[in-house]
C-alpha cells in the first residue's frame, strides 16, 4: 500500500492530492518516498554479479566425464575404463 502511494505519487506529480486523499501528512508520503528509495538502491546494490556458481555435484560430474572421454574400450578389451583386469 505504501509503495502504490509513492508510486502513484511519482507518476502523477501531485503528491498534495493523495496525501490528502489518504488523509497522512505530505512529510510523512516524503518518508516514504525516500525509504522506497533506499530500499531499492540496497536491492539492486545486493544482487550478484559475474558468473553463477556452479552446483559442487554438477562440477564433479562434469570432471569425472571429462576423464571417462578420454578412454576407450579398446585399451583395455577385457576390463572396463580404468579397471584392472
Amino acid at each position: 500500500m505504501i509503495v502504490q502511494l509513492v508510486l502513484e505519487a511519482e507518476r502523477t506529480g501531485n503528491a498534495a492530492a493523495i496525501c490528502k486523499r489518504e488523509g497522512i501528512a505530505s512529510t510523512l508520503l516524503y518518508r516514504w518516498r525516500q525509504k522506497v528509495k533506499e530500499g531499492a538502491v540496497a536491492s539492486i546494490q545486493a544482487m550478484k554479479r559475474g558468473p553463477k556458481k556452479q552446483d559442487p555435484v554438477k562440477a564433479e560430474l562434469e570432471t569425472e566425464n571429462s576423464r571417462s572421454i578420454g578412454c576407450r574400450t579398446t585399451d583395455m578389451p577385457t576390463a572396463g575404463c580404468g579397471q584392472l583386469p
